[in-house]
């Protein structure tokens, strides 16, 4: 997933809750243009580590861990 996909999933999501929020108007704004070149790399750094999170927490992986499979086995739905 890209960052720009990522930010069409969360304008999505605040128009299905009916928020009034329009993420388009945001990510215009001058701070979100100034900060944009650190969201894309704090995104590609998280990224993995949410995939990898959500595949224990939806039962897709058990984990290579004790930890990792403590999760799955208490987070798993």
């Amino acid at each position: 997933m890209t960052f720009s996909a990522m930010i069409d999933i969360w304008q999505d999501r605040y128009r299905g809750a009916r928020a009034g929020i329009d993420v388009a108007k945001v990510c215009q704004s001058d701070e979100f243009i100034q900060k944009q070149p650190q969201l894309e790399i704090e995104f590609s750094t998280l990224e993995p580590l949410s995939k990898r999170f959500l595949s224990l927490v939806v039962g897709r992986d058990r984990g290579q861990t004790a930890v990792e499979q403590a999760a799955g086995a208490s987070l798993c739905f």
